[in-house]
């Protein structure tokens, strides 16, 4: 055999390997309380999961922001003490980046609800509009 078909080979065993051991409810044919349906095990573990990534994102988002936020203010200062060397632009775009950056979890929740509607969907918050309504 070729190093290129081994390679091959052993890269797809340590896939499968790996498959195994983040899944191992799904690596026996007949496991007792597992999921057989790959679909619906993969639906249920990417809902459970999902919920908590939108939290990190959000923290994120707000971290950043209020970071920006930050560096804006200082610049607004910094231009306050000494207006020839130091610009107001840059201070207020990270101002305003800042805020939008620190929104726009609350700005995405907002307008998810918006389009999906408020009765009977998964969405929760605030929405611009109820298209029940109209």
């Amino acid at each position: 055999m070729k190093k290129e078909h081994v390679l091959a080979l052993t890269r797809g065993a340590l896939l499968v390997a790996i498959m195994v051991a983040a899944c191992p409810d799904l690596g026996w044919a007949q496991a007792p309380g597992a999921a057989n349906d790959l679909g619906a095990w993969a639906n249920e573990r990417s809902r459970a999961n999902v919920n908590a990534l939108t939290v990190v994102i959000s923290v994120v988002c707000w971290i950043i922001g209020l970071w920006m936020i930050i560096l804006g203010a200082l610049g607004v200062k910094d231009h306050a003490e000494n207006r020839e060397k130091h610009k107001l632009a840059p201070a207020l775009a990270k101002l305003v980046m800042g805020g939008l950056i620190g929104a726009s979890p609350f700005l995405v929740q907002m307008v998810s609800a918006s389009i999906r509607g408020a009765n009977g969907s998964t969405a929760s918050g605030p929405s611009l509009v109820s298209f029940t309504s109209l």
